[in-house]
């Protein structure tokens, strides 16, 4: 089970990893021993230990989440790891831990990095020395569906001065009850009487308890066995998100959106606030009647620099996998100038013109949503967004006639695009009114972070989901086609 640890603090890492680490140990041994009294063949012991241990597997994960201000330590952690689950999309724990002062009425608890920022050491011995108490750690685990907590606290004193060096900085100055040495100075031995070490332990039993309902030791294996045949047959086609854009450097809607804003005199943190993408594009066309300012500054900023496309392993293996047809609903040239660098022939098709031009050996790059040079067909404002959602353009014909007898692999994509959604509902739509769902390609996408709801939408439009076992976006989306790659190359070299 892997569980990402929301944290910079190295040592803390090390810390739960460490903690984990010991519990599998401990509870293998305690099993395997009684499995070993009860004359269990060794055979039987390893599948029994395989059935019922549950690894706990800490991956770091050190995103920095701003956390709120507060005295509540609950709220801080339950805000940090919602705000880091919207991030990561897997299983998390962040923790919080803090000093109550019990002669304060519990103050500065949740406010105990500024507490101690604010007076150090030697001021908040010389204010509270001798005084009572309590060190408390709450983790709080998020796995996408609700939010527990795990609380540890340990009652003692404040130092008469500060006594130890600690990377933990008030460790110091912390007694804990029943010792005569600060945290700091116990070093080692603190774990074995600490706040976090308690809320682990507890966290540890909910684990053990309710563990195989967040074990997923998913294997797309299969699936990607499948889509490898079907790549080295030449019944693939791709469709490339902004996802695959961004890896070379290019400008993510954010900047777009700030460019608009600015052309409309507004604050760009309000500007954002007021619809969507497409909406704000709308609003904006009054400004720009025919957008010719904005397409002028997309085709400047959205210019594709050459050698970061030599440089992209993404676009190498884009390009290794040797789709014959690829779809797209970016806007910039990544595609067109991936293919011109590497001598690859290839014919671009953005209007209708383009499709007489189709001719066999050339891979064709179709741009859905059009790009900078075809102003026409352009899709920016949600106007042009709902006239290319008839799907009876010409391009929408072809789409229609391709997928007929290939499957879709798409790559680049977030869940939240509307574009892409609409064009899978669209697509499953079609099967469907068409009556031949059993014979209908297989489709795929791969997904660079999990979503159990979108998952379950997708299965049941026809689309399986491939889901990164990576953090990265980038290092996910790559390492997945370079297992394509592999697939390809062994099922071509068994032929």
């Amino acid at each position: 089970m892997d569980i990402r640890f929301i944290s910079t603090n190295d040592k803390k890492i090390k810390e739960v990893r460490a903690f984990f680490n010991v519990k599998y140990e401990e509870e293998e041994k305690e099993k395997r021993n009684r499995f070993k009294k009860q004359n269990i063949s060794e055979e039987d012991i390893e599948k029994r230990l395989h059935k019922e241990l549950i690894k706990v597997n800490i991956v770091s994960n050190n995103l920095q989440i701003e956390e709120i201000q507060c005295e509540d330590m609950k709220k801080i952690v339950k805000d940090k790891a919602l705000r880091a689950f919207k991030k990561v999309g897997r299983p998390l724990i962040v923790e919080h831990t803090g000093l109550f002062f019990h002669e304060l009425g519990g103050y500065p608890g949740g406010l105990t990095q500024i507490f101690w920022e604010k007076l150090q050491g030697e001021k908040i011995v010389e204010l509270f020395k001798d005084k009572e108490a309590t060190a408390k750690t709450i983790i709080c685990f998020c796995d996408g569906k609700s939010f527990s907590y795990f609380e540890g606290d340990v009652q003692g004193t404040i130092s008469e001065e500060v006594r130890g060096t600690s990377d933990f900085e008030w460790d110091v100055i912390f007694i804990p009850k029943g010792e005569k040495e600060t945290f700091a100075q116990l070093k080692n031995n603190k774990k074995n009487i600490s706040m976090r070490v308690k809320a682990l332990e507890r966290f540890y039993a909910f684990l053990m308890e309710n563990g195989t309902k967040f074990e997923k030791n998913i294997s797309y294996e299969d699936e990607i066995e499948d889509l490898g045949e079907l790549i080295s047959k030449n019944k693939v086609m791709l469709f490339v998100g902004a996802g695959i854009s961004k890896n070379v450097g290019l400008p993510e809607w954010g900047e777009l959106m700030l460019k608009l804003s600015q052309r409309c005199g507004i604050c760009p943190e309000l500007f954002e606030d007021y619809d969507d993408f497409l909406n704000l594009a709308e609003f904006y066309e009054q400004y720009d009647k025919d957008l010719y300012k904005m397409k002028k500054w997309m085709k400047k900023k959205w210019k594709v620099d050459e050698d970061k496309i030599k440089e992209s392993k993404i676009h190498k293996n884009i390009l290794k996998l040797d789709f014959p047809i690829v779809y797209t609903t970016n806007y910039d040239e990544s595609l067109e100038k991936l293919y011109q660098v590497n001598d690859r022939k290839y014919i671009k098709i953005a209007k209708v013109k383009d499709l007489t031009e189709i001719e066999a050996g050339a891979t064709e790059i179709i741009k859905f949503h059009g790009d900078y040079n075809t102003d026409s067909q352009l899709v920016l404002t949600e106007s042009s967004f709902f006239n290319r959602m008839n799907f009876e353009s010409p391009l929408d014909i072809k789409l229609r006639a391709d997928i007929l007898n290939k499957s879709i692999l798409f790559i680049g994509y977030s869940l939240s695009d509307i574009n892409m959604r609409y064009i899978l509902y669209k697509l499953d739509k079609l099967w469907r009114q068409a009556g031949e769902k059993g014979i209908r390609p297989k489709s795929y996408i791969f997904l660079s972070r999990p979503n159990i709801v979108q998952e379950d939408i997708l299965d049941r439009r026809g689309i399986i989901p491939i889901v990164s076992q990576e953090d990265d976006p980038a290092k996910g989306v790559n390492e997945f086609l370079e297992e394509l790659l592999n697939k390809v190359f062994l099922y071509k070299s068994n032929i």
